[in-house]
């Protein structure tokens, strides 16, 4: 039983060490830490980690099953590049996904109370800074379109959704960092809470509609017009 109890504890142990490097490692590319291209060293990661190399692995295996890596066996572990091309395939799936999450809230006319994250991200983005580096702004903008998806009621949207947002995270930090004026944004955003509440399930599925078509025209304008074409 002894046994078996440590060799359950070194499993356990594994997993949250795998868990911690693939956390770091997201982390670094999602915020653009570590740019497209970027060499990864698993021995570096796992010396900051205090860990064996294993673990590191295993959490690399994992962001290259989400497309965040490049794992070419026997010669280098690059962060993966983005392109213009996938970053338009995840808004068009995320669209799809998020006009179908408001049309579930909507349709169940929520109290104002049960809409919490997403007043607060609308009031945290009316706070935000509008400088080069809107980092306040943008974490307030993935609340909402997250609190959205688990809104739904729905945990397969949430799941999928919020899995396509963090894919889709790397593009959306760089063009809102080129886009400094989001006003319109904002209103759009807590115009779609009001008509939430209201249980307006038609507008509220035509605004967020337009809000989502428009976000990822500007997204896509702003990367090309930049040349970022791959990064």
């Amino acid at each position: 039983m002894s046994l078996l109890l440590d060799l359950t504890q070194q499993a356990n142990a594994g997993q949250a060490m795998s868990l911690r490097a693939y956390a770091l490692l997201k982390s670094r590319i999602t915020s653009g830490e570590l740019a497209g291209g970027a060499e990864i060293d698993d021995r570096l990661i796992a010396a900051e980690l205090g860990s064996s190399r294993t673990p590191v692995r295993e959490g690399l295996l994992r962001l290259q099953s989400e497309g965040l890596v490049n794992i070419i066996p026997r010669h280098a572990i690059r962060v993966a590049p983005i392109s213009i091309d996938d970053m338009a395939h995840i808004y068009e799936l995320l669209t799809a996904l998020e006009v179908f999450a408001v049309e579930l809230i909507a349709r169940r006319k929520p109290a104002s109370s049960e809409l919490g994250v997403l007043h607060e991200a609308v009031a945290a983005m009316r706070r935000g800074p509008t400088s080069v580096e809107p980092k306040a702004w943008i974490d307030a903008d993935e609340r909402f379109h997250r609190g959205l998806l688990s809104l739904s009621n729905n945990p397969r949207i949430a799941e999928v959704g919020i899995s396509y947002r963090d894919r889709g995270l790397r593009g959306h930090v760089i063009a809102l960092r080129l886009r400094p004026h989001r006003e319109n944004s904002i209103r759009a955003h807590a115009e779609l809470v009001e008509a939430l509440i209201q249980g307006r399930v038609a507008l509220a599925r035509r605004n967020h509609q337009q809000q989502r078509e428009r976000a990822g025209t500007e997204l896509i304008e702003s990367l090309t017009r930049a040349g970022l074409v791959q990064f």
